[in-house]
Formats: C-alpha cells, sequence, structure tokens
C-alpha cells in the first residue's frame, strides 16, 4: 500500500522494527498504527532531530505519534538548566510545558502533521498510580523483585540501572495507555527507541512478564529500534544547540571520535537526515560535511551548521501556539482554573489575549488598573491558560477534566 510513498522508502532506510523474534519494514504496514516514543528531551541535538524527525514521517504519512516525554527525569541531569534558565519559564513546574512547547515547534518545522501526534509526560502515570494505590503497592513490590546483581543473566536490566525505574513505568504506561492519559488514540503497539535501549525494553518486559504473576497480562510492544547513531557525549555534554562553536568544538576533540563511529555518523543519520530535510524542502542542498574525511573540525563545523539552521526556524515558528485542550487531572488544579475563568475582571481580559498585545495594551482596551490587569495576567500564565511572553496568548481551545478529579 505504501511502497511507493517516498516517506516509507526513507524511513526504512534509517530505521529498522525488532523484537527478539522478527523484523519488518514500516512500508509492509497496511493499517495505520499506534506509535509510542518514550523520550527524555532537554535541548536540540542529533540524536532528538532525529527521533522528530522519524515521528514527523509517521505521523504525515497517517499513523498516530504519542510522544512520552520524561519529565520527571529532566530536572535530574546537570545540563536540563541549559546554562541560562530560559527567560519565559517562571518556575520548575513550567519547565517540562516549555520543553513541550519546544518539541512541538521543532515537529512543525519537521513537517509533521500535528493532528496525528500527542505530546504527553511522563509524570502523569506517576499520578495515575498514586490514585490507584492498588497498582502503586503492586508497581513497586513485583519491581523490587527483579534482580539487580551484576552476575544476572539478565545483563540488559543491570547495564541499564538508570532505566531500572523508567523502562518498566514505561511499560505500565503503554499498557494501560488510554486510562492514564485518556487518548483518543488506540493503544500503541509499537515502540520507538535509540540503539541498545530496544533489548531493555524487551529483557525487562518479559523479567516482568514471566516471572512475576501480577504482570502476567502485560503486552510487550512491537520494538522500533532506530539505527545505531553515537551520542558525542563527553562530560554529560552532548553538542547541542545550546553550545557556542568553540563549546561544540571542545566536546567533540575531547571524544576522540574513532572511524567506525565516524561513519555511522555519517551512514545512519547524517545521510538519511539530510535526504529528510531536502524532501520536506527544508534545505536545498548538504549542509557542508566532508564525508570523505572527516576530522573533529569539520564535525563540529556541520554540528554549528545545523543547530543555527534550526536556531532561524524555530524564530519564525510560534511555540506556544494554542494548545487542543488544557487536561485537568487533579481536584487542585480544577479549583485553580475554575478560581480563573469564572473571574468577571479576567473573562473580560482573556479575549485580549491574542498575542498582539502587551499588557498596557490590554489594560488600556479594557479600560482597566495596569496593575490589577498584570496580576489577573500572571495568575493565567502560572495556571497555563496564557503564554509566558510580552504579548499574552490564550493556550488552549477546550478543556477536559478526568473523572478522577471528582472521585
Amino acid at each position: 500500500m505504501y511502497k511507493e510513498n517516498a516517506l516509507y522508502e526513507m524511513l526504512d532506510d534509517c530505521t529498522y522494527i525488532g523484537t527478539s523474534k522478527d523484523r519488518i519494514k514500516l512500508s509492509s504496514l497496511e493499517e495505520k498504527e499506534h506509535f509510542i516514543i518514550p523520550f527524555t528531551y532537554i535541548n536540540l541535538t542529533h540524536m532528538a532531530l532525529n527521533v522528530f524527525s522519524v515521528a514527523s514521517m509517521l505521523s504525515s504519512a497517517g499513523h498516530q505519534v504519542s510522544i512520552l516525554l520524561h519529565d520527571n527525569n529532566v530536572l535530574s541531569y546537570k545540563t536540563s538548566t541549559r546554562a541560562v534558565f530560559p527567560s519565559s519559564v517562571l518556575s520548575v513546574e513550567r519547565y517540562s510545558e516549555y520543553l513541550v512547547e519546544e518539541i512541538t515547534g521543532l515537529l512543525k518545522i519537521l513537517g509533521a502533521n500535528m493532528s496525528n501526534i500527542s505530546i504527553i509526560k511522563s509524570s502523569d502515570t506517576w499520578y495515575y498510580l498514586a490514585k490507584n494505590k492498588f497498582d502503586l503497592l503492586n508497581f513497586y513490590y513485583q519491581l523490587g523483585n527483579i534482580s539487580l546483581s551484576p552476575k544476572s543473566t539478565d545483563k540488559a536490566l543491570y547495564s541499564t540501572f538508570y532505566h531500572v525505574i523508567q523502562r518498566p513505568l514505561d511499560m505500565y504506561a503503554i499498557n494501560n495507555f488510554s486510562k492514564i492519559f485518556g487518548s483518543k488514540f488506540k493503544d500503541p503497539k509499537f515502540v520507538i527507541v535509540l540503539g541498545n535501549r530496544a533489548e531493555s525494553y524487551i529483557k525487562i518486559g518479559e523479567a516482568m512478564q514471566n516471572r512475576y504473576s501480577y504482570y502476567k497480562g502485560l503486552k510487550i510492544p512491537v520494538v522500533l529500534r532506530l539505527k545505531d547513531i553515537p551520542m558525542f557525549m563527553y562530560d554529560k555534554k552532548m553538542p547541542s544547540q545550546q553550545m557556542n562553536y568553540e563549546e561544540l568544538y571542545s566536546v567533540i576533540k575531547a571524544l576522540r571520535i574513532d572511524e567506525r563511529d565516524k561513519a555511522k555518523f555519517v551512514n545512519n543519520f547524517i545521510l538519511p537526515f539530510e535526504k529528510f530535510l531536502k524532501y520536506q524542502n527544508i534545505i536545498r542542498s548538504d549542509l557542508g560535511l566532508k564525508t570523505k574525511k572527516l576530522t573533529d573540525r569539520t564535525i563540529a563545523d556541520y554540528f554549528y551548521a545545523m543547530y543555527r539552521i534550526f536556531d532561524r526556524l524555530l524564530e519564525k515558528v510560534d511555540l506556544s501556539e494554542n494548545r487542543e485542550e488544557i487536561s485537568i487531572k487533579t481536584s487542585e488544579y480544577f479549583n485553580q482554573i475554575r478560581s480563573i475563568i469564572t473571574h468577571k475582571a479576567i473573562l473580560k481580559i482573556l479575549p485580549l489575549c491574542d498575542g498582539a498585545n502587551k499588557v498596557s495594551d490590554i489594560a488600556k482596551k479594557s479600560n482597566m488598573n495596569i496593575a490589577n490587569v498584570s496580576a489577573y495576567i500572571n495568575k493565567m500564565r502560572a495556571a497555563g491558560i496564557v503564554t509566558t511572553d510580552q504579548k499574552p496568548k490564550i493556550r488552549f481551545s477546550s478543556i477536559v477534566i478526568n473523572s478522577d478529579v471528582f472521585s
């Protein structure tokens, strides 16, 4: 059905799907499927661009894609402060929302069909487990029984110690997707992961499924594993959009990249990614990397040129465009939203929050005191109702209330 679709040709070229038993090509899929991508996004890197370009291809081809943002992991990273905390972020609580907005902008640049993409937060899984205490107790009881010994035959469990909590949590989320996220999508059949993380999903899933009665009904998804791309991480730093040229070069130089990893970088990232960018009319020519002679300097040049392209593109994208909905999952948030949207003065200024008016403009047009208007807008910003920039804009078109709020 899709064999002549250029998107699928490109996707087959840079990825494969695999479980412990089989491999198939995406072009062989006859039905539209639901893919889930568990991902820790801190800032723009080549790894993130690879993941988001795949999400864009899938969504453009009519598949449903849910990006499961590991927001509960983000602030544990040294690099998550981004050296300069974003001026548009007012609090730690807003940080994950900021990341969602940036991911949305990147997906739009990459040509994603946003009606087929949902960006959800891993922290919502913890909330669901906390609300369902029996599940939470059993989850931890059984998880604690999984062997973490270095001598364990389940080396994938031990070698990915950082993911010992996150992988089972992802597996739980995948198996209870509609219950947790109230998604309009059908339950995901595929999970997209990077490199050897595919084995950790399969191994941890099998350990949970086969050894412990609580997980007997666990469904292990088909794993779509992206081709191996070197992370180029040194001292917890990966070449990113936030770095200037000298920082990029210093990280690359410190890594002492061998020829095999250079070849992987070209064949598994540069060639398919630039093919994708040309197909989407994002670039018309290569970014200038001399693939025949890769040096630390030419790799740094490539990263710098690529990130500057996305700097310019991100400036033209409205990162805070209206969200499809605000999802209310707690009684506290419900009361916060209710107190705002039933306030007469706020209802008067809300229509003026259209992205074209500053606070002073809104005060003038509404014939209200600027100090009061500023206080009302800050209250709406804190609740996530309007954007945090100088010209506030409504961030949603509908409100969805989870039934657990009233339980």
